[in-house]
């Protein structure tokens, strides 16, 4: 791709990550998930990830994946949708709508794939 174009798709994502605020969003998210999992948020893990993980990575990792499956006209219509009332809403709840899914689904699985206890009469 051209380097112009790269430019023109991260600055379209840079105006959409500032806009929304979501790369602060996500930091809280990443001490959030750590903190479920047990991992102290003042962790020197958590703490270098935190460092090294700046906005400009960020934008640029968003970059390098919207890039692949939108083109630059759908990137920008994407963007005004999300920073529609009702884009700014679905970005603020869809983790969580997510989080939820994932865990309804985990517990369907395992009534599903439960074991069946074993009977005591056995068939010869």
């Amino acid at each position: 791709m051209k380097n112009q174009q790269y430019v023109e798709y991260k600055n379209v994502i840079l105006k959409f990550v500032k806009d929304l605020n979501v790369y602060e969003k996500h930091k809280a998210y990443i001490v959030s998930v750590g903190a479920k999992v047990g991992v102290d948020v003042n962790s020197k893990e958590i703490q270098s990830f935190l460092s090294a993980f700046t906005e400009d990575e960020y934008v640029k990792l968003l970059t390098d994946i919207y890039i692949k499956h939108f083109t630059l006209d759908e990137i920008i219509e994407v963007v005004n949708w999300q920073t529609s009332e009702l884009g700014r809403k679905c970005v603020q709840y869809m983790h969580i709508v997510e989080e939820e899914l994932y865990m309804e689904m985990t517990n369907f699985l395992t009534l599903v794939i439960a074991p069946v206890p074993e009977s005591n009469n056995t068939v010869n």
